[in-house]
This record gives structure tokens, C-alpha cells and sequence, in this order.
């Protein structure tokens, strides 16, 4: 995750196509949340649906796009079947690749919380690549990188960091990154 945090911020893609293992969708889904929350353009290319497929599981690739809002193209690479398609998703989505309007929906303690940092992180956003809100759920996940940098550009303080994790912490009985991580699943 953190590698691909690190590429993405570096600005050199001009998208990102996320190949995800459709035999095993959800624990796979989870670092796709992720990169949506980044804002930037995401094409997810669903491989292994033959065996997906063969287990019983039945992908509605259009319903994942709408709910992702990116693109979703199901293939086989062992059989190669899908691949041109996906091929030419890529390259018509390459001319014409808005960043993702991804939201997950997470609990009113912890958007209240983004509402209250996320100003506070407009020049560190900036400074590493990224948007205010995704750099203020980091904060809440306790991503000491974005916390070092954040302190670094002094728009936000220790203090007020630790007060707004504690209070959701104290509403919700559990860490941030385990609250961040259940709506993530969800």
C-alpha cells in the first residue's frame, strides 16, 4: 500500500489500472478503495474471472463501476479472454480519464472529524500530491508519514491531531485505523 501511495503521490501516472484477483474480490477491493480515495483516475481490471466464475461467484461488472465510478472490465489472462477489451478501455479512458468522485460513507464521528481537519491540510495536501480529505483520513488511520509531513508544514498541530483521534476513539470504542478499515470493508 505504501508503495503504490508513494508512485501515485509522485504524480508520474496518468492513471492508474488496478488488476485485481476476482477469485478473491474483497481482500482485494480494500487497497482499491484506497487508491479511488486518492482522487485519481482508476481503471480496475477484474482478472481471473474464469476461476471467479468456476467457484460460483458471479461479478456484475456494471454494478461495481457505479459504485466505484471508474470503469470495471472482467478477463481471464490464463485464457486470454477479455483482453482486448480491456485494452481498449485503457486507451479510451486514457484520452479521457477524470480523477475518481470515490466516496465511502463513513460514520458521522469520523466525517466530523475531516470536516474539522481537512481545512487545516490544504498546503500539505498540495505539497505531497494529494487532496485535503483523503490526507485528513490518513491522519485519523495514523499514517505516521502524513503526520510527519503535516506537523512539518505547520498548518495543523500535535495537539489538535491527538484531540480529534480521541474523540473518536472515545465515541466509537475503537482505533481509527479499525474504524477507517470496517467502512473500507463494507
Amino acid at each position: 500500500e505504501k508503495i503504490a501511495r508513494d508512485y501515485i503521490l509522485s504524480g508520474e501516472p496518468d492513471m492508474i489500472v488496478n488488476i485485481v484477483d476476482a477469485a478473491n474480490l474483497e481482500r482485494n477491493l480494500y487497497l482499491t478503495t484506497q487508491i479511488l480515495e486518492m482522487r485519481v483516475p482508476v481503471i480496475v481490471v477484474l482478472n481471473r474471472i474464469d476461476l471467479a466464475e468456476k467457484m460460483g461467484v458471479k461479478i456484475n461488472t456494471e454494478h461495481l463501476s457505479k459504485h466505484l465510478g471508474c470503469p470495471v472490465i472482467a478477463i481471464s489472462a490464463t485464457k486470454k479472454a477479455g483482453i482486448m477489451e480491456a485494452r481498449k478501455a485503457i486507451a479510451g479512458f486514457l484520452d479521457n480519464s477524470p480523477g475518481s468522485t470515490f466516496a465511502i460513507d463513513y460514520s458521522d464521528e469520523i466525517e466530523g472529524a475531516i470536516k474539522k481537519i481537512e481545512p487545516k491540510l490544504k498546503t500539505t495536501a498540495r505539497e505531497i500530491g494529494s487532496n485535503a480529505r483523503w490526507t485528513a483520513l490518513k491522519l485519523i488511520e495514523g499514517d505516521r508519514w502524513i503526520r510527519r509531513r503535516a506537523l512539518e508544514s505547520a498548518e495543523i498541530t500535535e495537539e489538535e491531531i491527538k484531540r480529534e483521534i480521541r474523540d473518536i476513539e472515545t465515541l466509537l470504542g475503537e482505533t481509527g485505523d479499525i474504524l477507517v478499515a470496517d467502512r473500507r470493508y463494507g
